[in-house]
């Protein structure tokens, strides 16, 4: 009876932040979504499954009491979150696009980072956890491996998550050119005059 109840507020949560995520849809308002890129989005996405790929094979092989079982957990779940966590990047990146590096005197924005990365973290989450508990609970059979080793593997894996996120939207405002600032007040000419 217990699974029901738990089931239901995973269902409800998932909705909730998927109306969420699709209620600030910049389409709607009028805007344009950017050029986002499928082969960037995977580029992050790799580069946190390395460190999620060393967490997990720690975690599942402890939960598991074998190497064997840890690498197959650890295989099926960084695959699965691969996929999971490339399509909700680039999702993010073409319907909620950050602002580029246009003033070269503006330091990196580390909050609006933060909370960007909230909001993908938030969206991605709970598909990627509700699977990875599943699979660990078909693989072990029990109940408790699957709360222990499940809740220690998200817990460590959202520092991973954070921290790559955070280096990558660092990395892409560093990358991103500078835009010249645009002289404001200036007097404008008119054709024929000098």
């Amino acid at each position: 009876m217990l699974r029901q109840p738990i089931a239901n507020r995973l269902f409800l949560s998932i909705i909730i932040i998927s109306i969420g995520f699709f209620a600030f849809n910049p389409i709607a308002r009028g805007a344009e979504p950017s050029d986002a890129s499928l082969s960037h989005a995977a580029a992050k996405a790799t580069t946190f499954k390395l460190g999620a790929f060393l967490v997990n094979m720690a975690v599942f092989s402890a939960g598991t009491g074998s190497v064997v079982g840890g690498t197959v957990l650890t295989v099926f779940n960084v695959s699965k979150s691969w996929g999971l966590f490339a399509a909700n990047d680039y999702l993010w990146d073409r319907w909620f696009p950050t602002e580029a590096n246009k003033d070269s005197g503006k330091s990196f924005d580390a909050k609006q980072s933060f909370w960007r990365n909230t909001g993908k973290f938030l969206t991605y989450k709970p598909v990627d956890t509700a699977i990875k508990f599943a699979s660990i609970y078909l693989y072990t059979g029990s109940t408790g491996v699957m709360l222990v080793y499940g809740t220690a593997s998200s817990v460590l894996n959202t520092g991973v998550f954070y921290a790559n996120n955070m280096a990558w939207d660092m990395y892409d405002w560093w990358r991103s050119p500078a835009e010249a600032p645009v002289p404001q007040n200036q007097p404008r000419l008119a054709l024929g005059q000098q």
